[in-house]
């Protein structure tokens, strides 16, 4: 009996000295258990999101599938056939006749007919713009690129014959604007605004319709961040400068282009001019001029003589549009050289700078000379005021000389000062003209958005 006790006593010890050696260390245990435990919970719930991603992913994939078949309906039920392109045969016709293909007016229409559509119109609203939509954009170039519905028209409009830009050279342009002048006697005067803080993807809100619009762009009328083709699908969110916003006011029109493109049926305003000038340096791809890669001063000199000598043949790649309220645009694609990635200073004074700043002005400022003499063509022929809307072309990203701006202002005013024509600078990015308005000798007012 005795011994039992003694047991019973050293049990009690025992259970009393463990519940005092876990009331004193319990909190390192807890501790202990905490990263164990928050390391099986993240895993969990990161196990919930995936699989809640994948039967997103799973449920996208059955809806576009669902709704690319509808789409082909649509096609189907809108008796869509092939619309075979008038011929232009003269600039004059082109400019004043606001031509726009049948084909992309009726793919236009189709597009809105979809989009109308309640359960495709859900679909649409999930994704940033139409352009970037699977339903209408897939990645066009690559291997595995499977066209949409509305590419696979574009695409047969193409072999047909019916192409986005039509080009014409500084030269004829040239020639048209004097001989409209020749005999004309004018009783207008030009205006000029500044229009700050609109975004291009809206211009057509703030434009008149038939307006004149530069678009900054590379000289093969396409868009890209970098020497490489891109995709329309992809200009919207890749690229938020004013050239790729500005073409994306009418996507069919733009894919028009990039159908063209990829078929190798868009014309290059430059590479002709290029072709026949032979340096040492890869200094052309994809529409992007860099002339950095020139290693010699001599072949850049050469360059610079060979581009002066020859820039009343660049072309100026033009393009009719109709916007998302129905008004026309009459797009023309500005190119620059591009200094992307490489901080030039131009207040050197050494040959080479001096050269690329050369072929920066003459390069730029024709291009701007014919933009306003299509606005005043268009002016003399339909005998009503024409709007120019002018951007800075190779300013932001490409990097080109700032004093540039202040010559192609004053060859703008030159050219449309005793003509109908309304002249809008476009600050898409805020007071950009501010400085260089501050060396003209002529006013420009400023006017807010409509």
């Amino acid at each position: 009996m005795l011994t039992e006790c003694k047991h019973n006593e050293n049990d009690n010890k025992s259970k009393s000295k463990f519940y005092e050696y876990v009331k004193k260390f319990w909190p390192m245990y807890a501790i202990s258990a905490v990263v164990p435990v928050a390391i099986l919970s993240s895993l969990y719930i990161k196990y919930l999101k995936n699989k809640n991603v994948e039967d997103k992913k799973l449920k996208n994939k059955a809806l576009l599938k669902s709704l690319n078949l509808k789409v082909e309906e649509f096609f189907k039920k809108s008796g869509y056939k092939f619309y075979h392109q008038r011929k232009i045969e003269s600039l004059d016709e082109y400019i004043n006749g606001e031509i726009i293909s049948e084909n992309i007016l009726k793919l236009n229409n189709l597009l809105k007919t979809i989009k109308l559509n309640s359960e495709i119109k859900k679909y649409f609203n999930n994704f940033l713009h139409v352009s970037c939509c699977p339903i209408v954009s897939s990645d066009r170039g690559s291997m595995n690129n499977k066209p949409t519905e509305f590419e696979k028209k574009l695409d047969e409009a193409v072999d047909n014959g019916d192409l986005p830009i039509k080009q014409f050279t500084l030269s004829q342009i040239d020639d048209l604007y004097n001989e409209k002048i020749k005999n004309y006697n004018s009783s207008s005067k030009a205006t000029f605004f500044k229009m700050p803080n609109i975004d291009a993807l809206d211009l057509y809100q703030h434009a008149n319709d038939g307006a004149v619009v530069q678009v900054a762009s590379q000289f093969n009328a396409l868009e890209s961040t970098s020497n490489r083709f891109s995709p329309v699908k992809n200009w919207f969110i890749d690229d938020h400068t004013q050239g790729p916003r500005c073409s994306l006011q009418d996507v069919i029109s733009t894919k028009h282009r990039e159908a063209a493109y990829l078929k190798g049926k868009l014309p290059d305003a430059i590479k002709g001019i290029l072709d026949k000038c032979h340096i040492n340096g890869n200094i052309y791809n994809n529409g992007y001029l860099e002339l950095y890669n020139i290693g010699s001063t001599g072949g850049l000199q050469k360059l610079k003589n060979h581009i002066t000598d020859n820039i009343m043949n660049l072309g100026l790649n033009s393009q009719w549009v109709v916007c998302e309220n129905g008004h026309k645009q009459f797009q023309l694609f500005l190119a620059a050289p591009s200094f992307q990635g490489h901080s030039i200073d131009w207040e050197q004074k050494d040959e080479r700078t001096k050269n690329f700043k050369e072929i920066c002005k003459v390069l730029v400022v024709a291009q701007y000379k014919a933009s306003a003499q299509i606005a005043v063509i268009k002016s003399i022929k339909q005998n009503k005021q024409i709007e120019l809307h002018v951007t800075r072309i190779g300013q932001q990203s490409f990097g080109n000389p700032k004093e540039i701006m202040v010559e192609c202002l004053n060859v703008i005013h030159d050219i449309v000062k005793n003509y109908n024509v309304k002249v809008i600078l476009h600050d898409y990015l805020g007071n950009s003209w501010d400085e260089d308005m501050k060396k003209i000798n002529f006013s420009i007012t400023e006017i807010q958005k409509k």
